[in-house]
């Protein structure tokens, strides 16, 4: 079977959906394949169970799972609602090596969120199955991915409520921008790399501007 290109696609057949007579917000679901390079994807075939495996059987975990077979994955992708349980604080005993007390990052899930994670990642076991995959399985987790997280300081126009203005300026620091994911409340039900991207020329723009009038 041809390896070929990476590549992802994701789907939003259920990106709102209705369960019981009501209609939900649900999200977007992103297949993948594994990466080309070959590298990680044998170095992954070293381990089993936590154990080192070597020999006929490490090359015919090769031969089975690299070459002979593609490794499909999927995520889903939806609301992280906000709850009075999910904050970032300030610690009373840490501090780092400066001096500087620690934050502390709590992490809790709403109920809703879950749900709908567990409504989509079924959706997505059906495709693969229709598709012909086998040794289907997956996990519904509360907690996010590193590479997208969320929150912290969000954006409003109450500094009492939130860490930003409507610009992405801090309310306490009159030259300070923050331009990631940290002011959005919620992620969304997509993957918002690019909602970080479009805010951030937004930002960068509002800051031109800025400084165009200092001159």
């Amino acid at each position: 079977m041809s390896r070929g290109l990476f590549f992802n696609r994701h789907i939003q057949e259920w990106y709102e959906f209705e369960k019981d007579g009501k209609r939900y917000k649900g999200g977007t679901i992103d297949f993948l394949f594994e990466h080309p390079n070959v590298i990680p994807n044998v170095a992954a075939q070293f381990y089993e169970s936590g154990n080192l495996v070597f020999g006929d059987k490490l090359m015919k975990k090769i031969k089975d799972n690299v070459y002979a077979s593609r490794n499909l994955t999927f995520e889903v992708f939806n609301d992280w609602l906000p709850t009075n349980t999910t904050f970032v604080s300030v610690s009373d005993t840490h501090r780092d090596k400066y001096g500087v007390p620690v934050g502390i990052i709590s992490l809790d899930a709403h109920k809703q969120d879950l749900e709908v994670g567990e409504f989509l990642s079924q959706k997505a076991v059906e495709i693969l199955k229709q598709m012909g995959a086998k040794d289907v399985s997956y996990s519904v987790s509360s907690s996010p991915p590193p590479n997208l997280a969320a929150g912290g300081a969000r954006f409003g126009d109450d500094p009492k409520t939130s860490v930003l203005d409507k610009n992405c300026k801090t309310h306490e620091v009159s030259n300070l921008y923050v331009s990631d994911a940290s002011f959005m409340p919620t992620g969304g039900s997509v993957p918002y790399t690019w909602s970080i991207y479009a805010n951030s020329f937004r930002i960068a723009d509002i800051i031109k501007n800025r400084l165009s009038n200092l001159v």
